[in-house]
């Protein structure tokens, strides 16, 4: 990681052999898709009727590539010995991430509520 000063990006996932570059931009963007779909349009005919669903597979299909390439990169970059603390980390760092968003959730909740 350079910090950008090459023009590339800092992430860390980016330059991994077999990485799909814009994973990361699936699933906002098909969560963004399903935002203006309309799941009860009775005049569909047809594959048609699919539309709805189809952003959503792009959503859980960009969700378990970052994560499988997220898991890949982890195991690849840290020795054997070291393992066990890295997944540790990984865990905690998504259960602190899940407290946060649904306390946040919570708390723009009560501020529409009163």
């Amino acid at each position: 990681m350079n910090g950008g000063r090459d023009g590339t990006d800092d992430v860390p996932l980016h330059g991994i052999p077999g990485h799909p570059d814009g994973v990361e931009d699936g699933a906002p963007i098909g969560a963004a898709v399903c935002d203006h779909r309309d799941p009860v349009d009775t005049q569909q005919q047809g594959a048609a009727k699919l539309a709805p669903v189809r952003p959503a597979l792009l959503v859980a299909t960009a969700s378990a590539t970052q994560d499988i390439v997220i898991d890949a990169f982890r195991i690849e970059s840290l020795s054997e010995s070291e393992q066990a603390a890295g997944m540790a980390a990984y865990v905690a760092a998504y259960r602190i991430g899940m407290l946060v968003s649904t306390a946040g959730a919570l708390f723009l909740v009560s501020g529409f509520e009163g």
